[in-house]
């Protein structure tokens, strides 16, 4: 079972992330913007959450000079998940359900969290198991002494899924290409992006679950 912990505080979870690791991509300068969000009018708004949040991940392929665009829209659960659905730039038009698990979470520093691609249904274990870890400050320009606290932070966080930091991808770094340019919600493609996955969500049963109250 995924131990997770809440978002308590999603204001204090806004703002600008690096990704540090993640397992089964490679990306070149990948950073996330983290937007709370307002759900009045929105059909979800009655579900038991701490609030709804906007994921925008932007990064270089690292063959290739054009940015990747990718936005989850997803409630903060009591519970410790995030479901939502994503979208990317580079895939299909249809949001995809995703369900974040929180791991471990400080609002300053580093989160890590768990997403299940593929459950297998016989065995009630995950087929195809995604791990992430964001961190406040640029890794690549970290002092030695804190990317390893931080990853020995991530090895006790997956000690328990037999796994540790060296089983998470890092990601990589460079100035001698351009970050991508912030995503602006007015532009074509994050504009269809929030549109889709509003109104999906809003007409999708999968968020007319039972949570669990704090």
């Amino acid at each position: 079972m995924v131990k997770t912990v809440p978002i308590t505080e999603p204001e204090r979870f806004a703002g600008h992330w690096y990704k540090h690791r993640h397992s089964g991509l490679k990306t070149l300068n990948q950073f996330v913007d983290h937007i709370p969000l307002n759900r009045t009018g929105l059909a979800f708004t009655n579900i038991p959450a701490t609030g709804m949040l906007l994921h925008i991940s932007q990064y270089n392929s690292v063959n290739d000079t054009d940015c990747v665009y990718r936005l989850f829209l997803g409630l903060f659960g009591h519970n410790g998940q995030c479901p939502g659905k994503a979208l990317s730039s580079v895939d299909s038009d249809i949001p995809v359900t995703n369900n974040i698990n929180m791991l471990y979470v400080d609002y300053d520093r580093v989160t890590i969290a768990y997403i299940c691609r593929s459950t297998n249904y016989k065995t009630g274990f995950c087929d195809h198991p995604v791990f992430h870890v964001l961190t406040r400050a640029r890794p690549d320009k970290m002092p030695a002494k804190e990317l390893k606290a931080i990853d020995d932070l991530v090895d006790q966080t997956l000690a328990p899924y037999c796994l540790t930091a060296a089983d998470v991808d890092p990601q990589m770094y460079s100035d001698a290409r351009p970050f991508c340019k912030p995503a602006d919600l007015g532009d074509t493609c994050a504009f269809r992006a929030m549109t889709a996955l509003t109104e999906d969500i809003n007409n999708s049963t999968q968020y007319q679950y039972k949570e669990i109250k704090p």
